[in-house]
């Protein structure tokens, strides 16, 4: 049975962090920035080259996926639509637009909409392999729209800019439904797989979808976007070495780690991802170990605590949190720089352009 008690704004706004996860992924090879809620539109990815992924993402919180009831489907279409257009009229070069729902006919049943649209088939169509039927549907909405950019355009321009604009757009469908299990994250699950699969990580993959659809809930509210560094530093947070309690392979004092170490881990992912930190690091590791490469590096336990008791001081500006006393804030220190020299490899490959895989 479906769960209807969701409330539709919530569901929407998950929605959209879903599909955010999934461009990025998707696209992670030339990523740098997530924005979960653009100033543009509801998602927007920005690519090293200076592309930029516009999305609109739109869903039924109270229909499953299955069902073929998609009253509503024209105001969310021609919201979807005509933002889309709008933004294509002032960034027309380099630009991206896409139109996400997680209901079987985002066109509509009638009139020719639900052709090349199946219910259980997810994907993506471009905008040139519409219908003429379904680009009349589209053609229309942004006809009979009252935007000023829009209808200050004459025919020639407006009839140019629409055929340009349908070379850049594509709509897609989402598996995502309202059932209360894990079930409607089935098909992000899968992807966030294959990109492990691909890079060769073992992360847990249900720890890493929720760790980045909380990171979306927050920029939801911060409108900041993601680096792809804080998108890709969750793989090592979420890895086994740094959500265990363990220094040097044992438990310290763990009531205390346990008791401060969700504000900590949060610290830790905002040192890790600043590019003083990384290069200092580095510098410390090749300067101690006297070695000529980073890639050289080999972690032990025992080298790390005198690696660790030797630069403590250095570091305690990086991991410091407010109201601790100096005691636990050394220790919790030494416990960071711990973990960032075993996971010295795996976040080199994080923050090195090139070194991570697209999921396909």
């Amino acid at each position: 049975m479906v769960d209807r008690s969701a409330h539709p704004s919530a569901f929407g706004w998950e929605f959209q962090i879903v599909t955010a996860i999934s461009l990025a992924i998707n696209n992670i090879e030339n990523t740098v920035s997530i924005n979960f809620e653009g100033p543009l539109e509801d998602v927007e990815v920005s690519l090293s080259d200076g592309h930029v992924i516009f999305s609109q993402a739109k869903s039924y919180a109270k229909t499953d996926i299955d069902e073929a009831n998609n009253t509503g489907w024209n105001v969310k279409l021609t919201s979807a639509i005509t933002g889309l257009f709008e933004v294509y009229l002032k960034q027309p070069d380099n630009s991206e637009f896409k139109y996400l729902v997680n209901y079987p006919y985002p066109l509509g049943k009638s009139k020719g909409g639900k052709t090349n649209f199946r219910v259980n088939e997810y994907g993506e169509i471009s905008g040139t392999e519409l219908t003429s039927q379904q680009v009349k549907i589209i053609r229309e909405i942004l006809q009979n729209c009252q935007d000023d950019d829009i209808t200050k355009l004459s025919s020639e321009e407006f009839d140019s800019s629409f055929y340009q604009f349908l070379n850049h757009l594509s709509i897609g469908t989402y598996r995502f439904t309202n059932f209360k299990s894990d079930r409607r994250f089935s098909s992000l699950d899968s992807l966030i797989k294959d990109f492990l699969d691909a890079n060769r990580f073992s992360t847990s993959v249900v720890r890493l979808r929720n760790h980045w659809i909380k990171q979306g809930e927050t920029n939801l509210t911060q409108k900041d976007p993601v680096t792809r560094t804080e998108f890709l530093f969750a793989i090592a947070l979420v890895d086994n070495t740094f959500s265990g309690n363990e220094l040097f392979g044992q438990k310290v004092n763990t009531k205390q780690i346990s008791r401060v170490y969700d504000r900590f881990v949060d610290t830790i992912e905002h040192a890790i991802s600043m590019e003083d930190f990384n290069r200092e690091l580095t510098a410390d590791v090749l300067d101690y170990f006297e070695l000529d490469n980073i890639d050289d590096y080999f972690y032990s336990d025992d080298e790390a605590i005198k690696f660790t008791e030797h630069y403590l001081e250095n570091y305690l500006k990086y991991f410091k949190l407010n109201n601790l006393p100096e005691s636990e804030q050394r220790l919790l220190t030494r416990f960071a720089l711990a973990r960032c020299l075993e996971e010295r490899d795996l976040m080199s490959r994080l923050f090195n352009k090139g070194e991570i895989k697209n999921a396909y």
